[in-house]
């Protein structure tokens, strides 16, 4: 049945990787002998898993969020920030980029935008003289710039003035 095995072989290792397996070419070349490091870009992708985006590296490599090389049908990023705004969008940037880049980060002041708290819209904030404040959001919920838009957006059948 496969009389004519030439119409089979490819040029290169490259070739053969993206006539057969385009939909996975990264990985054909890597499991094919290529050198991994080529594709190690350390561009970030997301990571729904970690609700934060990794890198697109070898794992295990030091200093790096690597979670091994991104899929060629996977978008990447050249910034955390600009993968978290884009992908995790619901994340407050700050968290996401500190999480994304195994910096830390300080939660004790909060950031003085809004979320939704039961029936209510509250600050990200850990102040107890401020009236407006619900204490620190969850890195799940998702903030606003200000009370007015996180009003209208989750809780649009509450009275404005009943939503602070």
């Amino acid at each position: 049945y496969m009389r004519n095995g030439n119409s089979f072989i490819r040029n290169s290792l490259e070739e053969c990787c993206n006539w057969y397996y385009s939909w996975d070419f990264t990985n054909c070349m890597i499991l094919s002998g290529a050198s991994s490091s080529v594709y190690a870009t350390n561009e970030f992708y997301i990571d729904y898993y970690s609700r934060s985006c990794r890198q697109s590296c070898i794992e295990g490599t030091a200093g790096l969020n690597c979670a091994g090389i991104a899929p060629n049908w996977v978008k990447v990023f050249a910034t955390a920030e600009s993968c978290c705004e884009q992908k995790l969008w619901w994340v407050e940037t700050s968290r996401c980029v500190a999480d994304s880049t195994l910096t830390p980060f300080t939660t004790a002041a909060g950031s003085s935008k809004w979320y939704r708290d039961g029936e209510k819209c509250v600050k990200d904030c850990d102040d107890s003289s401020d009236a407006q404040c619900g204490g620190l959001a969850e890195r799940w919920e998702e903030t606003f710039t200000t009370s007015g838009v996180c009003c209208s957006t989750t809780l649009w059948w509450v009275a404005t003035e009943d939503c602070t």
